[in-house]
């Protein structure tokens, strides 16, 4: 099988134990990893054929929370952030965060802006993120310049 890892260490995905679908569906460990370019290949010690493993193709494999280490202060994972509602400074509501990505030059969030069918890309470095309070907070000055 061929894998992307999200990890910052690609292959210590392997350490992590049962992996899953999104719907929790336990679908086993992965055993043999190795890198090949930015992928992984390797297999899943439940998938025995060819069939199976291509009846598997785009399927996300996901790990527990639970198994992944603890977080220095101020540190996330991103899937923690998906979804999260996005505000500017002074409160009002903009949208929620769509996406996370890395195109080379630093993260970026995808804002997913209230009552319109666009998105925004917004550099994460000037998001300050209130995990107490649930919401991502952003500028509205540089929001603006980004629509």
């Amino acid at each position: 099988m061929k894998l992307q890892s999200y990890l910052s260490n690609a292959e210590d995905i392997a350490r992590y134990g049962m992996v899953y679908t999104a719907a929790q569906h336990p679908l086993g460990h992965l055993k043999n990893l190795h890198s090949v370019g930015k992928s992984l290949v390797g297999r899943l010690d439940s998938v025995e054929t060819r069939t199976q493993a291509e009846a598997l193709s785009g399927t996300e494999l996901y790990i527990p929370k639970s198994a992944m280490p603890p977080l220095e202060d101020d540190a996330f994972y991103h899937a923690e952030l998906i979804g999260l509602a996005v505000v500017n400074e002074t409160g009002d509501a903009v949208g929620h965060i769509k996406a996370l990505h890395d195109f080379g030059a630093g993260d970026i969030i995808e804002i997913a802006i209230t009552d319109e069918k666009n998105t925004v890309f917004y550099p994460f470095a000037q998001v300050e993120i209130d995990s107490t309070a649930g919401k991502a907070i952003v500028q509205q000055d540089v929001l603006e310049m980004l629509r």
